[in-house]
């Protein structure tokens, strides 16, 4: 029989060992993310403007509990011409959430669903043919991260399909879900990418 001064010291270095795991994982997220802003800071600035007031991802920022979050805008140093001819400098909001465990990802994702866009409209996952008040977005939902970014209608134009791809080569895994929508709140649906 193991004598309490035994478990004691092995149970500690278990839970320990745990903990160190989850804080490497939670730092390599971060690292990615600062990394991924930094990549664009030559063509853009940061800053703190957010969708808070929009209600366009209510349910993430009010009804989850990530263990770390980040919002930045990037705002392009250039302008375009947009549909309206109307000169804009395009506003990328990103928000990312990181979840110590893969239940509470999942749970967000259900509370996304319940309340997605700026109507809180409840939406199904995989279900063709759905639509939602909202501006154009992608979600990338992993086991423990979700990553978030709008733009604004008037301010879609060939980056923003760039840009996508990007996030989505950065962020998204072999087990990724998507949520894609465009302006309008048409809402397609994706599986994991097959080449990571």
């Amino acid at each position: 029989m193991l004598r309490p001064t035994i478990i004691l010291p092995i149970l500690t270095f278990a839970l320990t060992s745990l903990t160190s795991k989850q804080d490497e994982l939670a730092s390599d997220f971060q690292m990615s993310v600062d990394r991924f802003v930094k990549k664009y800071s030559a063509d853009h600035t940061t800053s703190k403007d957010n969708l808070d007031g929009a209600g366009q991802q209510y349910a993430l920022d009010t009804r989850t509990k990530p263990t770390w979050s980040k919002k930045i805008t990037l705002k392009s140093k250039t302008s375009f011409i947009n549909k309206y001819n109307q000169k804009v400098y395009q506003r990328l909001y990103l928000s990312f959430y990181r979840y110590d465990k893969d239940q509470q990802c999942t749970a967000a994702l259900d509370s996304l669903l319940n309340c997605f866009g700026g109507l809180c409209g409840n939406i199904k996952w995989g279900v063709k043919g759905q639509s939602a008040k909202t501006i154009p977005c992608i979600y990338i939902i992993n086991e423990r991260e979700i990553v978030a970014c709008h733009v604004n209608c008037e301010q879609v134009n060939d980056f923003w399909a760039t840009f996508k791809q990007d996030l989505t080569a950065t962020f998204g895994n072999t087990t990724s879900r998507i949520i894609d929508t465009g302006c309008g709140g048409s809402i397609n649906f994706n599986k994991a990418r097959n080449d990571k």
